[in-house]
């Protein structure tokens, strides 16, 4: 049983940064949710593609605190533009869902 929708705001710090610590040549990726309830799972995925060097990847966003999602992760991309796009889903301890629809952009790091 899925309970109700909740709706998440995709957010990005290029470094260098100081809370939270973001190098330069690193991105830090998170997702905002936009319901106060914690998160029980997620499956949330950033793929990227830095333009100046050429690498690239799918990052899952899978940093933890004491097992709870945080919904982040610190990619290093190296400085340069990067093309990235984001995707998957996160599954709340009430049973609320959000399927998160591919969200692209482009960024400096």
């Amino acid at each position: 049983r899925r309970g109700p929708a909740g709706e998440h705001l995709p957010v990005r710090h290029p470094g260098p940064n100081v809370n939270p610590d973001v190098a330069i040549g690193q991105l830090k990726i998170f997702v905002a949710p936009t319901i106060p309830v914690q998160p029980a799972r997620a499956d949330l995925k950033f793929v990227w593609l830095n333009m100046d060097n050429f690498r690239g990847g799918i990052e899952t966003l899978d940093d933890t605190v004491n097992g709870v999602p945080q919904l982040s992760k610190t990619v290093n991309t190296g400085t340069g533009p990067v093309l990235s796009a984001l995707f998957g889903s996160v599954e709340y301890v009430n049973g609320t869902f959000c399927q998160v629809v591919y969200t692209m952009g482009g960024f400096f790091a």
